[in-house]
């Protein structure tokens, strides 16, 4: 795979083959902010106007972006309105509301089923440690269960990550701030 044709994506590899059929799937952070990407991705924003963005973020704790530079560089890109009110969903982690507890729950299951499973899985394939064997495994069975999830209809590809012809303001699609209230001063 050619680094170059991966404008948002600067990560290591671990495997130098791929056995999956569907696109190559991801997700980058800028601070809070996060995107998500596929290798059909038409439209990304600079990484410097994402950067710019997540510190204004950090700064309102998910509120209202005040610095109208800034909204005028993230502009047309469903990040935000002419206002600055954000338009895209802005999640608190560790605030023990509905949503937190259903993703801690859902999180807690999956980690706890991931981690049982590798305490012997990462010696019989030879990985240095149980945590690296964790990752590693996450990493391909995450594709197995994000198929399931779409197969039932639970949910859809965003057509901006197909590759469709959406405009670039469909690119508010694919991210979303995850602000950690426990952080909070």
């Amino acid at each position: 795979m050619n680094c170059e044709d991966h404008g948002t994506w600067s990560g290591a590899y671990w495997a130098m083959f791929e056995s999956r059929l569907h696109d190559k799937i991801g997700t980058n952070g800028y601070g809070p902010v996060l995107q998500n990407w596929t290798d059909n991705l038409g439209y990304w924003l600079n990484s410097n106007k994402l950067i710019s963005f997540a510190r204004e973020v950090i700064k309102s704790k998910g509120g209202r972006i005040e610095n109208q530079e800034v909204i005028d560089a993230i502009a047309g890109w469903g990040l935000t309105d002419e206002k600055g009110n954000i338009l895209i969903p802005v999640l608190h982690k560790n605030n023990n509301d509905n949503i937190d507890n259903l993703c801690r729950s859902i999180t807690n299951k999956l980690s706890d089923a991931v981690k049982k499973y590798c305490s012997a899985w990462h010696t019989a394939h030879n990985i240095s440690s149980e945590r690296v064997g964790q990752i590693m495994f996450y990493h391909e069975a995450m594709w197995d269960l994000l198929d399931i999830l779409e197969s039932k209809g639970m949910i859809a590809m965003p057509a901006i990550l197909k590759g469709e012809e959406v405009g670039k303001q469909h690119f508010g699609d694919i991210c979303f701030i995850v602000i950690d209230d426990s952080e909070q001063e």
